[in-house]
């Protein structure tokens, strides 16, 4: 039995009870803040949950009246149990219920659930700020009601069933039921089994400062029943049949819809006396206020698909009885087999084996010397003789499998239905009509595929082929016309009409892949070889008529079309590796044919140790009316590696050989904690003018376009005092050059210190210093002087900058402190105490003055290690003190 404490600003004061008759209740994981704040006191109520919330179900055993748990850990299902439900809302009533659970674990059944709750609420009203159970217009008091199968129930409820069959066939069927889509929220949602005292003494503080609550709203929700069958295939029918299988789903659909609430008697709506003369506030608040319909029907969703082998050869038996011949001893290969390596590794141990038999009767003095004299004469011989071999020959490396072919089918069809209603003229959930259908529709496709598989000398030469009917059949041989009767308009039903005339489909395809590698057989040319690839409609079926006079055309293969010929590719891959693929080239030509646009591409890739290159280009045809080609744009690429990857190069470039000119160039270099790119690209540039600044050309070029150096060096932790005192610098700079707009270049720098006394002091220093005018330090020198104003010397800028007896120059210096940050932490063993002093530049606006502000911002708190969420500060937020 767990009864639970909680207070809501809607729900009022309650208990929620729960007594499981059978099962344990699982560890409540869940975070029970409905405050979705990310306050600090938000954070600790949630950080001490997690701290004192036990992390394991453990075993437990009754003294008395008391279940006391023990040191070991609960080793039953938690997934099986019984439990009846009881809570009292002192606004929002009374909740009843039962749920059971169990799944079993060597029955059909996988799993089972089963569900009832029913809600006795009164509707709860908002005034102001306030939950009221009653209405402030009227001042009456309503109980919710429901209605089920056209009765009208005292009650709202909602309800589970979930049930799951493995063998023989699988079976997973799922009914959740609701009265209206309110009912989880005042339910279910926050609804707990495990009292949790921190929330309730703290957490109530930060609900009731809340004004409102965001209401969830169950909007839809479906029913859904699910069934595979794998049907089991004798032996003697192997391997022309190899599987067979038929799955069907089944689901509805249902949707909420508004209420539409009327007083007149001859409504469907059935009001109860109480409800004759109700108020409009109630028709805002009641969960009568929507109601859920079924939207769409699925009816059958179904599937059957086989396959099988028709012919293979070689035949392989499928007898599961034939067994491999295993030697109870392992055979030793003569030494004419054996290579030069394992010889002498042989050798080595016969000599090493005679030699501990040999010292067991001599003196430990001696045994020891002479010992360590062949442990050195041992690993010289080792050395000597284990240098690697090259693997740099012609040798076979593959042995041939001879000819093998396969040829096999497949069959998917599928049949799909559906019901769709209409949610016009219904204003409540008894004026919904299950014959009341808005339009019917069914699809069916009947996709037979056949296979085949030829092979020859392992990857020498491939072939696959497949050919492929695929049919498709739409149609809706029911359609609700007329908006008065809930249907479709007549322009909307005949394009549904039409969307299932485009659907149809008759068409078949054969897929077509044919590789060629002669040379896999040698490691030295392995990946050499041709491949082509085709995709052809053998036979399509176009519809083209209208909806008066539906027409299709139907259309052989025309190997002049590319809608008939949709692929047709081929691949000529010229390829070598050397030294275990230390040194690999290919060079691959490509080409795309008629009917499809021609295109023909060679793309060269070389790798070599520390250096990776490619280089590609080509043409393609301009549109397929035209003889005319086009060439495609020159790409290259190269990478360099050196130690490590720690010294890395790489540089990229392309050129539009169309039109002749370059598109772009990048290189880029790094090493440890330094890079550097440089940027071109084909763009418009700029000139600039005085009096109105940048102005963009008309005609683009391949120009410079931007440069950047960026530092973040890994700097020495320095150690002193038995290493209890450290020093910690670090440096994070970042320098770009706009090469298009020079002013627009700027220089960031982030220096930061950490001082640490162990267990007991930690000072950080930190800043962030931006300048956004470096241009004009070079300006002169670039023949552009005048363009920024100021100080071009840029020592004598960066000194301006800490003149802080000279207010102008320390303006007019280009170097701005973004930030500055100061923080010290002391060591109070199970606590921190903290003192943060954080200063940047604000712009804000008084009385229509724009001004900048540079109030610093202060917090001093203590904070508990365990969690670091539990703290207390005092801010001062520039220079507004508060508790926090």
């Amino acid at each position: 039995f767990n009864p639970v404490f909680s207070y809501d600003v809607r729900r009022g004061t309650s208990i929620q009870n729960t007594l499981y008759l059978y099962g344990r209740k699982p560890i409540d994981n869940s975070s029970t803040t409905n405050n979705t704040s990310d306050s600090s006191a938000t954070q600790a109520i949630e950080s001490l949950k997690s701290f004192l919330r036990p992390s394991s179900l453990k075993e437990q055993r009754l003294e008395g009246l008391i279940l006391r748990n023990l040191d070991e850990d609960y080793k039953g299902n938690i997934n099986n149990y019984a439990k009846l439900m009881v809570d009292w809302y002192s606004n929002l009533g009374l909740m009843a219920g039962f749920e059971t659970a169990f799944s079993p674990e060597n029955l059909f059944i996988k799993n089972f659930k089963f569900g009832l709750r029913f809600g006795f609420s009164n509707t709860i009203f908002k005034n102001g700020n306030e939950y009221v159970t009653f209405s402030p217009i009227s001042g009456k008091k309503y109980q919710d009601e429901s209605t089920f199968l056209g009765l009208t129930l005292p009650f709202r409820y909602s309800g589970i069933l979930d049930l799951g069959i493995v063998n023989p066939f699988t079976v997973n069927l799922s009914v959740p039921l609701y009265s209206d889509p309110y009912f989880s929220n005042d339910f279910s949602n926050s609804r707990k089994e495990t009292m949790d005292w921190i929330s309730y003494l703290l957490e109530n503080t930060i609900q009731t400062s809340s004004d409102d609550e965001t209401v969830y709203e169950n909007s839809s929700y479906s029913w859904k029943l699910d069934f595979s069958y794998n049907v089991p295939i004798p032996n003697i029918l192997k391997p022309y049949l190899n599987s067979f299988s038929i799955s069907t789903s089944s689901f509805v659909d249902i949707s909420s819809l508004s209420t539409t609430f009327v007083t007149d008697t001859n409504n469907s709506f059935d009001m109860n006396e109480d409800f004759e003369n109700v108020d409009d506030n109630w028709k805002l608040y009641t969960p009568s206020r929507k109601f859920y319909y079924p939207s769409q029907i699925t009816p059958v969703n179904g599937k059957i698909s086989l396959s099988g082998t028709l012919f293979q050869y070689p035949k392989t038996s499928s007898s599961s009885s034939s067994k491999k011949v295993s030697f109870p001893i392992i055979l030793n290969k003569p030494d004419e087999i054996k290579s030069e390596s394992e010889l002498e590794k042989e050798r080595l141990e016969k000599e090493k084996k005679e030699k501990e038999k040999d010292s067991a009767n001599k003196t430990s003095d001696d045994q020891i010397l002479e010992t360590e004299e062949d442990e050195y004469a041992e690993d010289s011989e080792y050395y000597k003789l284990t240098i690697p071999e090259l693997p740099f020959s012609l040798s076979n490396t593959n042995n041939y499998t001879g000819l093998s072919y396969n040829l096999g089918y497949s069959i998917n069809s599928s049949l799909s239905t559906q019901m769709a209603y209409s949610s016009m003229n219904l204003k409540t959930s008894e004026d919904f009509k299950w014959d009341k259908i808005r339009s019917y529709m069914f699809i069916f496709s009947l996709p037979v595929s056949l296979n085949s598989s030829l092979k020859f000398g392992g990857d020498f030469f491939s072939m696959t082929n497949s050919i492929t009917y695929d049919s498709v059949y739409q149609k809706h041989p029911y359609i609700l016309i007329g908006s008065d009767e809930g249907g479709y308009t007549e322009s909307v039903a005949n394009s549904l009409v039409l969307a299932d005339y485009n659907a149809e489909k008759q068409d078949i395809v054969n897929n077509n892949t044919i590789s060629l590698y002669p040379l896999n057989s040698y490691s030295l040319f392995k990946g050499s070889g041709i491949v082509w690839r085709t995709n052809l409609k053998l036979y399509r079926r176009k519809f083209l008529g209208d909806i008066d006079e539906p027409d299709w055309e139907n259309l052989p293969l025309d190997f002049t079309d590319p809608d008939s010929v949709t692929t047709n590719d081929l691949n000529l891959i010229l390829s070598t590796n050397e030294f275990n693929n230390l040194f690999k080239q290919s060079l691959t030509f490509s080409a795309i044919l008629p009917p499809q646009i021609k295109q023909f591409n060679a793309t060269l890739n070389l790798t070599f140790p520390f250096v990776t290159f490619s280089i590609g280009t080509g043409f393609a045809q301009k549109d397929k009316d035209s003889s005319d080609f086009k060439k495609n744009p020159l790409q290259q690429s190269l990478s360099l590696s050196f130690f490590d990857s720690t010294l890395k190069l790489t540089e990229s470039y392309n050129y539009n050989l169309e039109e002749k000119h370059p598109d772009s160039f990048k290189i880029s270099a790094s090493w440890k904690g330094l890079s550097a790119s440089y940027i071109m690209s084909y763009t418009n540039g700029a000139d600039f003018e005085e009096s109105v600044g940048w102005i963009s050309r008309s005609e683009k070029e391949f120009l410079p376009y931007s440069a950047s150096l960026n530092i973040a060096p890994t700097l020495p932790t320095f150690k002193t005092w038995f290493n209890r005192i450290t020093f910690t610098p670090s440096i994070t700079s970042n320098l770009v050059f706009d090469l298009i707009r020079p002013t627009n270049s700027y220089f960031v720098f982030s220096p930061k210190i950490s001082f640490t006394i162990n267990e007991f002091l930690t000072f950080s220093f930190y800043s962030t210093s931006r300048n956004s005018v470096i241009y004009r330090y070079f300006q002169t020198m670039l023949g552009h002087p005048g363009r920024i104003p100021g100080e071009q010397n840029i020592f004598v800028d960066l000194m301006n900058s800490f003149r802080f007896d000279n207010e102008m120059l320390r303006k007019s210096s280009g170097f701005k402190l973004k930030s500055l940050n100061f923080e010290i932490t002391h060591d109070l063993h199970d606590w921190d105490l903290k003192m943060t002093f954080k200063v940047e530049p604000r712009l804000i606006t008084e009385n229509g003055v724009t001004q900048y502000n540079f109030d610093p911002y202060i917090t001093i708190g203590v904070v508990w290690r365990p969690i670091e969420a539990i703290k207390t500060q005092i801010v001062d937020d520039y220079g507004t003190w508060k508790l926090e």
